[in-house]
């Protein structure tokens, strides 16, 4: 990690490329599921953009849109529902298939990403 901090705070001088996933690898597994950016960690990404949102008991989920139609078996706002209610749902992946992805939180990717991008 100070490798990349180091990289950012140089004032342009480095040639160094960072490389981020938007979303995780989503076109191989469901956008912002812990499947698409373990994909990240694997492939030796710099780094992982993330989309979150709040469920309806105030905890933090991963999510681009405001609701979870397009990327969920289910429909409506996140913020409608709880996270016990949210991790009973399956993401589709990017070509619409439902996959065993859950919705994961903000602490478990976290969890999963903490010194490995």
């Amino acid at each position: 990690m100070s490798f990349l901090l180091n990289k950012l705070n140089d004032g342009g001088k480095s040639d160094y490329v960072m490389i981020f996933a938007h979303r995780g690898d989503w076109r191989n597994a469901p956008e912002n599921s812990l499947q698409a950016y373990q994909s990240c960690i694997d492939a030796g990404f710099d780094g992982i953009e993330i989309d979150v949102q709040m469920t309806k008991d105030s905890v933090i989920v991963m999510m681009h849109d405001k609701t979870i139609d397009r990327t969920t078996t289910g429909k409506g706002r996140v913020s409608d529902y709880t996270l016990a209610e949210l991790k009973k749902l399956y993401l589709r992946s990017p070509i619409g298939v439902v996959t065993r992805q859950r919705i994961p939180t903000l602490d478990e990717v976290l969890e999963l990403t903490k010194g490995r991008c």
